[in-house]
């Protein structure tokens, strides 16, 4: 029997000795919701306008009413004495034979006393939950009074919460069909969560503050037992968190040194006083109505591009609310600039953000409202685009350059993963692969090294890879001759000592805990992994693009060496060997990302499928104004497969290379809409753009890409492991654009350049601001325009005729060429390229530098 099989089997037993529970039903005009009797907390939840999908995890509630298993209902906190040092927890999940008391049930509400299920507070504290319809939405509150003769300092106030992101045991059918994405907007009395399908389609579940006593402080994960049949932590369930309300104490006790998204409360209770926090759930239409939604409680925030600043970009902040704005603050101080630009539509206030040249890294700006509100906006500011990602160019051919060739296992000379902790090669891993130049996590500094030269070539920095591929990959990594040729090993180090007698393993790392894991040379050296020829096919093409550009940057192979590279590794992934059997597995299959489904379902004209692929996007890559959130594919466990061994652990991760991959898609697909000035499409390129920008933030101030950041409150920084953070760069290098648009409500904005309107506004002026410039789209009339060398110096479109020139700029009489596309067929205005004479080469047109182009649309 598998091993899934005896996992299923024992779940099913577990669940047929657990008792049956009544259930409470508790149904607004907009939501119809069930409470477990007994514990009162949620069980079922489903959007009236759609009964047939429950956000919760109802059909496998009974896995999980064990001790210690939370559910939305569920009340943790610390408290003390005021005065007093000591913290005492509290925590409704932690015994459920201590159930609640329901003291009061009606249509519209269920009233809970918890002092049962809290007897060790319950002589100084009575707390009161209350479900109750709110406006047609669904409201959960609790009342703490202190009913003791001493103030109270409550330290840390989280409400769990539960929805149906258990995939455990379930096909990918039916997981796609029955589960949930949740999402959190960290923004104070401005934040929210966002509840999301599969799909990315039908109605979505939003969570906002039930009050202004109910800020989103923090997101804190919360603790489960794990030897439980559904499993938890794991690569099938994620695991849950709470809102956090108050988080001092969590900060004091659990954090250490971690600098908080926010800065950590507490609330005091004189004796006698009471305070009411809550939450607010509601049912929006869809993912592109969220923020539409969230507007009708608390102040919402749009930023253009999104929440990544390089310095010399000049981003938009839009603020609607239904107060007036009494000042706006940065955290570090000055790190951010922001300065009104107006007034847009019903209610929105428009501010230049601008960072400043000495900040660097996280930053906040604190927007306080006239009656007492707080949010928080988070920011991640970066050098110039093309620094940030010169500086990674160097540091990876520089620091992370490996020369030892007296390495037993062969892998000098190369760009070899690092340790940002030790500022070291990582040489040695019992996960082989990290140190063995393959399988992503060993790879992803190489690849990163290869594309960056795709699009800013150095010389010195192509030598080296040059003098890699021919050293180190091919013959090494690669296999050079033969019936194998072309093969990619999985792992150039492996875990043998007999092998290598002379050569000390270190003691740190555990080989034998998974042998799985610690490959010997055998298992290091199969065939068989497709990912594995991703990056090396890559890095082949990179060189390929360097030297098409400018041959000679090229010294030991021409241009054509590498193209036939590149071509024959990925042949051999999809070759049989003589007796028919495939040569490698996982390629029919798809790789890693949506981003290869979308576009072979494009190239072969399935657009039902390439439509189901973007609307998945939407449901796992959020729009929220934080810039770790912002754009962020959700992704949580290859910290245990390519991060630091200290931190190794199922967990949210940040800006992980799903978020460069799936931006490609989202953004290819909004140039194809067919209105991409709307704002249904306007937030496709709002997706898109912040997950391209997110690998930005990888890179550190001296050029180090990390692989993601550690979301969990008591780290919330930058993984020490370069890891396989190269398929996240490759994503930004093939996405980076800038794009000029006539939003519907905040008028011409640029995602990745700065803007100007002159002559009245008739003629917008856009400079590119992303890291190429080589690419840019003009919405108003679906214009596509990209460059193979040079770059794009500005772009001026006129509003009126509709005419647009590309000024390009390089050194002089270098030849670059220029391909264009009218994205969508627009009858009213279909664009022809209006300069004359150009020479039609490679599918595009030879251009001397410097050029201008002119387009017309008709």
């Amino acid at each position: 029997m598998a091993h899934w099989q005896v996992q299923w089997l024992a779940a099913f037993l577990f669940y047929l000795c657990q008792p049956v529970l009544a259930h409470i039903p508790l149904s607004t005009s907009h939501i119809i919701a069930e409470l477990t009797d007994g514990s009162g907390v949620l069980r079922s939840l489903k959007a009236s306008t759609d009964i047939s999908f429950d956000f919760s995890p109802s059909d496998v509630f009974h896995f999980r009413n064990g001790d210690g298993q939370y559910h939305t209902g569920d009340l943790t906190f610390h408290y003390r004495t005021a005065g007093s040092l000591q913290w005492h927890s509290a925590d409704t999940a932690a015994c459920r034979a201590q159930s609640p008391i329901v003291s009061s049930q009606s249509a519209g509400s269920v009233v809970s006393n918890l002092a049962q299920a809290l007897p060790d507070v319950r002589a100084s504290l009575q707390i009161t939950r209350i479900w109750s319809d709110r406006d047609g939405d669904l409201a959960l509150a609790f009342t703490i009074e202190n009913s003791g003769n001493e103030a109270i300092e409550i330290g840390s106030l989280g409400m769990p919460i539960e929805f149906n992101n258990i995939f455990t045991n379930r096909t990918a059918t039916e997981t796609t069909e029955q589960c949930v994405f949740v999402d959190p907007y960290i923004g104070l009395d401005a934040g929210y969560l966002q509840v999301t399908r599969l799909t990315g389609t039908g109605p979505s579940l939003v969570i906002t503050p039930l009050n202004s006593y109910s800020k989103f402080e923090a997101w804190q994960f919360l603790t489960e037992p794990e030897d439980v049949p559904l499993g938890y932590q794991i690569q099938t369930y994620e695991g849950n968190y709470a809102y956090q309300v108050h988080s001092l104490a969590l900060a004091e006790k659990e954090w250490g040194d971690a600098e908080p998204w926010n800065s950590p409360t507490s609330a005091v209770l004189e004796a006698g006083e009471s305070l009411t926090v809550g939450l607010r759930l509601s049912v929006a239409l869809g993912v592109q109505t969220i923020e539409e939604r969230v507007g009708e409680f608390v102040p919402v925030a749009v930023g253009i591009p999104g929440y990544v600043v390089p310095h010399d970009l000049t981003a938009k902040l839009f603020l609607k609310s239904k107060q007036s704005i009494e000042c706006i603050t940065a955290s570090p101080k000055h790190s951010l600039h922001a300065t009104s630009c107006g007034t847009y539509g019903d209610d929105w206030q428009g501010f230049d953000i601008v960072a400043s040249a000495n900040a660097f890294g996280r930053a906040r700006l604190d927007i306080r409202y006239a009656d007492g509100l707080h949010q928080t906006v988070h920011y991640w500011i970066t050098h110039s685009s093309p620094k940030t990602i010169s500086e990674l160019g160097s540091f990876l051919t520089h620091e992370q350059w490996y020369t030892n060739t007296s390495d037993p296992f062969g892998r000098a000379p190369s760009v070899i993963t690092y340790n940002r902790t030790a500022d070291d090669y990582v040489l040695q891993d019992n996960r082989t692969w990290i140190a063995g130049l393959s399988d992503e996590g060993g790879a992803g500094s190489f690849l990163a090294a290869g594309m960056k030269q795709s699009v800013s070539p150095d010389i010195s920095e192509i030598a080296k890879l040059e003098e890699m591929v021919e050293k180190a990959v091919w013959g090494r990594l690669q296999i050079s001759a033969g019936d194998e040729i072309y093969a990619v090993r999985k792992s150039l180090f492996y875990y043998e000592p007999e092998l290598v007698p002379k050569y000390q393993y270190d003691p740190y790392f555990n080989w034998t805990i998974n042998p799985g894991e610690s490959w010997n040379k055998n298992a290091a050296y199969l065939i068989n992994r497709t990912y594995d020829y991703v990056h090396v096919s890559a890095l082949c093409w990179a060189l390929y693009r360097a030297g098409r550009t400018n041959p000679t940057l090229l010294a030991r192979q021409p241009k054509e060496w590498y193209l036939a590279q590149a071509y024959n590794t990925v042949k051999y992934t999809v070759s049989n060997d003589s007796d028919g059997t495939p040569q490698t597995c996982y390629w029919n299959v798809g790789l890693m990302g949506e981003e290869g489904v979308y576009y072979w379902a494009r190239y072969f004209n399935d657009s039902i499928t390439a439509n189901k692929t973007i609307n998945a996007i939407r449901g796992y890559s959020p729009t929220v104004p934080h810039w770790g959130w912002h754009g962020n594919a959700r992704r949580y466990w290859d910290f245990l497969y390519a991060g630091s061994i200290d931190l190794a652990r199922i967990e949210r991760q940040i800006h992980h290379y799903g978020s460069g991959l799936n931006a490609l898609p989202m953004l290819d697909s909004y140039r194809r809409h067919p209105d991409p000035q709307s704002l249904d499409a306007i937030y496709d390129l709002r997706v898109g753009y912040g997950g391209n920008q997110g690998p930005l933030t990888n890179i550190d101030e001296d050029g180090f890409g990390s692989m993601a950041f550690h979301s969990y409150p008591d780290t919330l920084e930058w993984d020490t492991y370069s890891g396989d953070y190269g398929p996240n760069f490759l994503g930004h290098v093939l996405g980076a654009a800038t794009y000029l648009v006539e939003h519907p409500i905040f008028g011409w904005v640029s995602f990745g350049g700065n803007i100007k309107l002159e002559n009245n506004g008739t003629l917008g002026r856009v400079e590119p601001r992303d890291a190429i410039r080589k690419r840019i789209f003009i919405a108003a009339i679906s214009l596509w325009v990209e460059i193979d060398a040079g770059t794009i110096d500005y772009c001026t479109f006129n509003t009126k005729t509709l005419e647009t020139t590309v000024n390009i700029v390089g050194d002089r009489d270098a030849q670059a060429i220029m391909t264009w596309e009218q994205t969508v067929c627009i009858t009213k205005a279909e664009v022809k390229l209006a300069t004359k004479g150009l020479e039609q080469r490679l599918n595009g047109y030879a251009l001397r530098l410097p050029a201008t182009i002119s387009f017309t649309a008709n």
